[in-house]
């Protein structure tokens, strides 16, 4: 009555052997609502009282995700081998959680994990929900890290500490590869945390913080470095040329050809001939099919990019999403236009 099991085995091996389309009907015969291309690969288990799945979402192999409200939204790419098993579980559009990430622990009324938009969860992380735990648009929680809303064990009649308390990450934070998180801490907005760090304290927006326990090492008046719109021009560039790199050595026949305004790259694909075109400016433009601003939004175009301003737009196919894939490799992520 009060227990169920970790690994609902059986619902794996029935409902997990559907095909996405059976999955689909067989979960709005529960009043489950789902979007008409979300894809559960096999072994997929989804339970709540009241669920709801965006378009475009896709769960990977024997992932199982168990709550009381499931509110996950478009475009939501969850790997193989994740257990989430929570109270209220919201994800925010675009976001990506990797494999075998762990969602669990001891539940209380109030248990919440509220991702947002554009979140990236990597391989092997520990999130625990015991009380409200909430992670901001364009956050990213490097592998092997760990949030805690509780810390218990020994007895509390004895004097030992018992903690449980929510923990709060603003937007646009970053936290590298093994990080771990106590109750009760907040991070601000922008916050960048040291790879291997233990934060048992805020840390405010903007800092930079390391160490265990970690430290306020710079301030958002010294983080990040400020750069020149000559030195954005550049990185630009040189971004648009790695792509250019990374496709030749996906045995792509790219050409790449630059002047001062503007760097493009061509080649085909299934038949057609595509390019990818930076600009600096909205003058700059000569009819790339994939256009790229640094500055201002494109006019021209099948699909764009706003480089200053991370918004996109136009159609979106095989290359704009491969696009849109590695530049967010340089911390570039972007908000659909129509979405705004």
């Amino acid at each position: 009555m009060f227990s169920k099991p970790r690994i609902p085995v059986g619902r794996i091996l029935t409902e997990g052997a559907l095909p996405s389309r059976a999955q689909r009907a067989l979960y709005r015969r529960r009043g489950y609502r789902i979007a008409d291309d979300v894809t559960f690969a096999p072994g997929v288990v989804i339970e709540g009282e009241e669920v709801e799945i965006g378009a475009g979402s896709s769960f990977g192999f024997g992932t199982v995700i168990r709550g009381r409200r499931i509110r996950i939204g478009r475009r939501v790419d969850i790997g193989s081998a994740c257990i989430f098993e929570g109270g209220d579980i919201l994800i925010g559009d675009d976001t990506v959680v990797r494999e075998q990430v762990f969602v669990g622990g001891p539940l209380l009324p109030d248990s919440l994990l509220e991702l947002g938009k554009r979140v990236r969860i990597f391989q092997t992380c520990f999130l625990n929900p015991s009380r409200p735990l909430r992670i901001g648009d364009d956050t990213g929680l490097g592998g092997r890290s760990s949030i805690f809303t509780h810390g218990s064990w020994q007895s509390i009649l004895d004097g030992y500490p018992v903690v449980f308390e929510p923990v709060t990450i603003g937007k646009n934070v970053w936290l590298p590869w093994h990080v771990f998180i106590l109750p009760g801490v907040e991070l601000g907005d922008n916050a960048t945390i040291g790879a291997g760090s233990v934060v048992n304290r805020s840390i405010p927006a903007g800092a930079l913080a390391a160490g265990v326990p970690a430290k306020v090492l710079k301030s958002p008046e010294e983080w990040p470095r400020p750069i020149d719109e000559e030195e954005r021009w550049r990185l630009a560039r040189a971004i648009v040329e790695q792509f250019g790199a990374y496709l030749r050595h996906r045995g792509v026949e790219a050409v790449l050809t630059e002047d001062e305004h503007r760097v493009a790259i061509r080649f085909e694909r299934d038949g057609r001939n595509r390019s990818i075109e930076l600009i600096r400016a909205g003058d700059g433009a000569t009819g790339g099919d994939i256009v790229l601003q640094l500055t201002g939004r494109p006019e021209r175009g099948r699909s764009w990019f706003a480089l200053g301003e991370r918004i996109k737009g136009g159609e979106s196919d095989e290359v704009s999403t491969e696009t849109d894939q590695f530049l967010s490799r340089y911390g570039l992520r972007f908000v659909p236009f129509d979405e705004l």
